[in-house]
């Protein structure tokens, strides 16, 4: 992807960690954008929506 700039990324796995305080049981809900490239192309952003158990 040369003239693109710098490209951080990922290999096989990452954890995400999102610190929170002061949290009341329940659920987090989210969604992660992710997109997937090699060092020819990129497909388009998907969308991957979660939900976490607080408890």
């Amino acid at each position: 992807m040369d003239g693109m700039g710098i490209v951080h990324y990922y290999e096989n796995e990452v954890d995400l960690i999102l610190p929170v305080g002061n949290v009341k049981p329940g659920e987090l809900k989210g969604i992660l954008t992710y997109q997937l490239c090699n060092d020819i192309m990129c497909l388009p952003p998907e969308d991957l929506p979660f939900t976490v158990s607080l408890n």
